[in-house]
């Protein structure tokens, strides 16, 4: 056997995708790193650090689920999915979709989609920001036509269940008594995520103003925004119009929310 191979069949050891009955794997190391105390203090930490970051990310799902039964689901995870990356933020990305598969209920499957939104909020890395005036600027030079671009830290969430109410504010605390998520909204709560004073925080908008950031996200142009805007309103009976994105967009920009190109460090 290589030496490439040998080293594969070790990290998957430590990661748990090679079970210890292995035949290959006692044949290929005569026994020896098999009931190595270091080989195994080297798996269980794998599990550990990943049930780790599990918990900085899911910290208020942990608390709906219960410590024993998310241990329990982060130690599966940690052992059954193959990740494409050693970065623990990472990892956890597709922790809500491993909820759904161990069949976990939906409210608590969207508080954990909620907080994976919140994280990737929290690690974004800031773009220098787009002033109202140079957003002016450029809807002289290309009209509706100027495309914005929004600071990687804002993402927009819409719960069929009432996260706000029961998580938003402040989501940098851990709660020891969460209530449990239970009731269904009859509509949708729509709400904007992003990171001030190095946390990350949500509120509550309207569904048009989703609408509209979620296509600045995509990279609509602002033609596209009022076109789709204006069909809104004419489906909904709503009063959105073209004035009060304009006043959206003031609001925005005035809090940061626009980008330019340049990337910084926050």
């Amino acid at each position: 056997m290589h030496l490439s191979e040998l080293q594969v069949k070790i990290i998957d050891f430590i990661t748990s995708h090679l079970s210890e009955s292995s035949d290959d794997m006692d044949n290929d190391l005569d026994g020896f790193l098999i009931h190595s105390n270091r080989l195994r203090m080297h798996r269980n930490g794998y599990v550990e650090r990943i049930r780790s970051g599990l918990l900085d990310v899911f910290a208020r799902t942990e608390t709906q689920l219960g410590a024993q039964q998310f241990q329990c689901i982060a130690q599966e995870y940690a052992c059954s999915v193959q990740f494409g990356s050693y970065d623990l933020h990472q990892v956890c990305e597709r922790f809500p979709e491993y909820l759904r598969e161990c069949g976990t209920p939906d409210a608590i499957i969207e508080l954990a989609e909620f907080e994976w939104r919140c994280s990737l909020s929290f690690h974004a890395i800031s773009c220098e920001t787009l002033s109202w005036q140079n957003i002016l600027e450029g809807l002289k030079e290309h009209s509706a036509n100027l495309t914005l671009k929004l600071q990687p830290f804002v993402q927009t969430f819409k719960a069929s269940t009432p996260i706000f109410h029961f998580f938003g504010q402040p989501l940098a605390t851990r709660f020891e008594n969460d209530m449990a998520i239970q009731t269904k909204m009859d509509g949708f709560e729509h709400l904007l995520i992003l990171r001030f004073n190095g946390a990350a925080k949500c509120e509550v908008i309207s569904e048009p103003q989703e609408i509209c950031l979620n296509m600045l996200i995509k990279g609509c142009d602002l033609n596209d925004v009022c076109a789709t805007l204006e069909a809104y309103a004419q489906e909904n009976n709503s009063d959105a119009s073209d004035m009060m994105l304009h006043q959206w967009l003031f609001d925005w920009a005035d809090r940061g929310l626009f980008a330019s190109e340049e990337k910084k460090r926050f």
